[in-house]
């Protein structure tokens, strides 16, 4: 049984007043302090009173529009909408409030259109604080695409941005821009470059532009930022290498298409559908031509279900034909070619660690001066992975010039041309030793040109594959000073331009029929503070 609060105080102020157990303590004294023990026990319990009411006046005030926890609770409802894609009228409907008025009852939901208006706030000030982000850092990298929504057949080209700050990898989506008229390379780069103003992002910031091998895209690029800035998406290129590789052999590509219609019969039969379920979990996977490893997929989830497959065809008589012994062993090898690009198209896509400097260490793709400038750069892999030598040395080369260009400046402002002398000023006092200490200047500064610390950190272990070159350039900046300040502007390149395609997975999520009105400003705001991790809300 709950005890209230007159017994609570009473007994307090009992065990405070009980000093006739004292030694010195007589029972007289103690009868004389009993008035006194009761009106201690009035005053607090009027005490706890008044708090206990001050404290639900205060709890009442915090849940009122404006208050702490109602701006606390619609923020998280807002964090909600964007992480989840969910719309607005999640807070119409009735399973939500419900819910609401169970957990916190004294909570008044706000209307669709106050939660758009906080959204509205809530991109502005979020866009102020990346663009400062921005501002600070020295180099970026861009990914891009251009997406079609086929529902409401409208075009959308999307931009997120990359940079290293702190040993750690940051994104954000930039926008997702509506595009109104045809996809010409000129209409692409004007739009690119209008995202890259926005965000007040200068050209010369940007290390490079990874997209897919589009040619409208790929020009839009060369437009906008140059044709040096240009990176081909390196998962897309993988994913060339093996269509092209299939369609190439004829008998490879009959096989392959044999399986599918096979996969395609089990899509289109109910009863065979139904049997194959009843038998196993798993379900067979068709091949999508624009899902990168879908063909792999297909090939794999064939195999490890070919004996009941074999077992359910030769029970109907409109199936198609089941593939062969010898086929099957075809298909085993192919299998096992597909398998390493779908590991490496996997681990390239990722956003939060370093993608770029993985390229040449994977498929010794050494024809793409970046990556190659990037893998040298990575602490764990240098030069080892490096099979044409001459690419190693004119990555090295290029990596000197970098160096000298960061270093040659200041060297400019401090010595003087090679044949002149000191000549001293009138007041300046005589000094013998002048000219001693100008060519000393001069051998030190050329001793430290930067291709002696290349030198130093080539020689260096090679760190642990598990490490993360940002966090490892930390402890080595002190030895390698220059290197420190290139690295991560490489380092902190994508490899693929799977984040924008990420992005534009997201956006079929938000436009869906019930959203089909959403413009392409909002549903760019969205896509932005999707982006945005939850310390930013």
């Amino acid at each position: 049984m709950k005890k209230s609060v007159e017994q609570l105080g009473s007994e307090e102020t009992m065990d405070i007043c009980s000093e006739s157990d004292l030694p010195g303590t007589s029972q007289q004294d103690s009868d004389e302090s009993r008035p006194s023990s009761a009106s201690a026990v009035t005053t607090y319990t009027n005490y706890m009173r008044q708090s206990l009411i001050t404290k639900n006046f205060q709890e009442i005030k915090s849940f009122g529009e404006g208050g702490e926890k109602f701006n606390a609770i619609t923020n998280s409802i807002l964090f909600m909408i964007c992480k989840d894609m969910q719309p607005f009228s999640i807070v119409e409907s009735e399973g939500f409030r419900q819910l609401m008025k169970l957990v916190v009852h004294q909570y008044k939901i706000p209307s669709r259109q106050t939660l758009t208006r906080r959204l509205d706030a809530k991109y502005d000030s979020l866009e102020s604080v990346v663009k400062v982000k921005l501002s600070f850092v020295d180099s970026v990298a861009i990914t891009t695409d251009i997406w079609s929504d086929t529902m409401q057949t409208r075009s959308f080209l999307g931009i997120t941005v990359h940079y290293a700050s702190d040993g750690k990898m940051f994104s954000f989506t930039l926008g997702v821009c509506d595009l109104e008229h045809r996809h010409t390379a000129e209409y692409l780069a004007e739009k690119l470059m209008e995202t890259c103003n926005q965000w007040n992002i200068p050209k010369e910031k940007i290390t490079a532009v990874v997209t897919d091998n589009g040619a409208n895209i790929v020009k839009a690029v060369h437009i906008a930022f140059g044709k040096h800035v240009h990176m081909a998406c390196c998962a897309h290129t993988l994913n060339l290498v093996a269509e092209k590789s299939i369609d190439n052999t004829g008998t490879l590509k009959g096989l392959i298409g044999k399986v599918k219609l096979i996969v395609t019969w089990f899509k289109h039969s109910i009863v065979a559908s139904d049997e194959l379920r009843r038998r196993s979990p798993k379900k067979l996977i068709q091949e999508v031509p624009t899902r990168w490893n879908s063909k792999y997929y297909m090939l794999k989830r064939f195999l490890e279900l070919r004996s009941i497959i074999n077992e359910i065809i030769s029970n109907h008589i409109s199936a198609p034909a089941m593939v062969t012994a010898f086929e099957t062993q075809e298909i085993e090898e192919v299998t096992r070619l597909l398998q390493p690009l779908e590991v490496a198209t996997k681990e390239l896509c990722g956003e939060n660690y370093v993608t770029a400097s993985k390229i040449i260490p994977m498929i010794h793709c050494l024809k793409i001066r970046l990556m190659a400038v990037s893998t040298i750069l990575d602490p764990r892999f240098k030069k080892i992975l490096f099979q044409n030598l001459t690419a190693c040395s004119t990555a090295v080369e290029h990596l000197e010039t970098i160096v000298k260009s960061l270093t040659s400046p200041l060297a400019a402002e401090q010595i003087a041309p090679v044949g002149s002398h000191h000549i001293p000023d009138e007041d300046e006092e005589f000094n013998l030793w002048s000219q001693h200490h100008v060519m000393v200047e001069k051998m030190n500064n050329s001793n430290n040109d930067g291709t002696s610390e290349i030198a130093h950190y080539l020689k260096c272990p090679l760190k642990k594959f598990e490490q993360n070159p940002l966090q490892l350039w930390d402890d080595i900046k002190g030895i390698c000073p220059t290197l420190a300040k290139i690295a991560p502007k490489y380092l902190s390149i994508p490899a693929t331009s799977v984040p924008s395609e990420r992005v534009f997975s997201k956006a079929g999520q938000v436009l869906t029929q019930q959203r089909s009105r959403l413009k392409g400003k909002r549903l760019s705001k969205l896509l932005f503070l999707n982006s945005c991790d939850e310390l930013f809300f």
